[in-house]
């Protein structure tokens, strides 16, 4: 089983958790049926140029939550990016010329557009609701377990949920990607 996680140029930070949720009497959902299963500590990483293609080799590592510079070993270039308001100061200042400016985000100076953010866990037992719960993310994110892309999320530095229920293998190890 496998799973991509992420496809958007990703910096990862807070907290990934995963609910699973049982329904019985509302107390008893309280007390005993709700597992949480942490999914914090270290994840495979990878960067491609395309959003589509799942990474054949995971080659470095990185702290979740974290930041993609935060890889071993590190990504050449990861952090060569000139934002809308660096330019603009630039200009003023007379470093660049006034055609210089841009009115996108900024440029760009790296080969990928993608990082790619793999991780494995098990699930304990058969649940009626799965639910990832995604803190933030820098830039974005799409989910994928086992294979199958489960949905996306592009605001900038908000929470995310996503119903997992029916992606689920309720035995055996599952994978993000």
């Amino acid at each position: 089983m496998r799973v991509a996680l992420f496809r958007r140029p990703v910096t990862f930070f807070g907290f990934l958790s995963l609910f699973l949720f049982c329904r019985e009497s509302a107390l008893a959902q309280l007390q005993q049926t709700r597992t949480l299963i942490s999914l914090n500590g270290v994840w495979d990483i990878a960067d491609s140029v395309s959003p589509y293609s799942l990474p054949t080799s995971f080659p470095h590592e990185v702290p979740v939550p974290g930041l993609a510079r935060s890889t071993q070993p590190t990504f050449p270039d990861v952090d060569l990016f000139d934002s809308h308001e660096h330019i603009a100061n630039l200009v003023f200042r007379k470093e660049l010329p006034d055609y210089a400016i841009v009115s996108n985000a900024g440029v760009s100076h790296q080969e990928r557009n993608n990082f790619w953010y793999r991780t494995r866990f098990d699930v304990p037992a058969r649940r009626e609701k799965a639910i990832l719960k995604i803190a933030k993310a820098q830039f974005g994110i799409a989910v994928w377990l086992n294979g199958r892309e489960i949905g996306e999320h592009f605001p900038c530095l908000t929470a995310a949920t996503f119903d997992l229920t029916s992606y689920i293998r309720w035995s055996g190890r599952m994978y993000w990607w």
